[in-house]
């Protein structure tokens, strides 16, 4: 059985403890590293290569939404899990700028720690109930700016995003450079009047324009 790697980072050992010992259990999840500020966990992941990092959003050293930019940059095919005590909107809408996969609180980590895992390693999105409620909320709040305007490709490059597709992988897909990838993700948000990956999905969903 190919296990599921995870990096956690959290500067509480007691958290920390509690969400190691629930994924320990599993036995398709392996703990490869533990971190308890933001430049380690960098390191770590940059060393380790996991495939999950589960990332408290307020760390010493370097706040959880710099370490989310950096390992999204460095490391894209690591999966990562914002772990977090507040849902705060700039905590959840900072993070979820930098596109992480999902945003757990931490009332409900230990409960729900070993599905959010299971998820966002599948390139799929999880997040809290409060949180998916925020995104949806500010999500409706926007006024789109011409969705009708979607270019062919655009829709197909939507149509993978709603699949949790990453930029390289919808590039392999559809055989285009990531630079093009990113080019038009850039419109999406635009015209769909958002400004993440979650938001875009939501909206997309909302309008009818693509189905989950």
């Amino acid at each position: 059985m190919n296990k599921l790697r995870v990096v956690v980072a959290d500067d509480h050992p007691i958290v920390r403890l509690g969400i190691c010992n629930a994924l320990r259990e599993e036995p398709d999840i392996e703990i490869v590293g533990e971190a308890s500020n933001g430049p380690q966990a960098l390191r770590l992941v940059e060393a380790l290569r996991p495939d999950v990092l589960i990332l408290d959003v307020q760390m010493p050293g370097m706040d959880g939404v710099a370490v989310a930019r950096q390992v999204r940059a460095r490391c894209p095919d690591t999966r990562i899990l914002i772990l977090s005590a507040y849902a705060l909107d700039r905590y959840v809408f900072g993070a979820l700028s930098e596109g992480v996969d999902g945003y757990l609180l931490k009332d409900d980590a230990v409960e729900h720690v070993v599905g959010a895992v299971r998820t966002v390693a599948q390139a799929q999105t999880w997040l809290s109930p409060p949180v998916a409620g925020k995104v949806v909320q500010r999500t409706v709040g926007h006024e789109p700016l011409g969705p009708d305007r979607l270019t062919k490709r655009e829709m197909e490059v939507l149509r993978l995003m709603v699949q949790g597709r990453s930029n390289a992988e919808i590039a392999e897909s559809l055989y285009i450079t990531e630079r093009t990838v990113r080019f038009h993700v850039s419109n999406i948000f635009a015209k769909l009047g958002v400004s993440s990956r979650i938001e875009a999905v939501t909206q997309a969903v909302r309008l009818g324009l693509v189905e989950v």
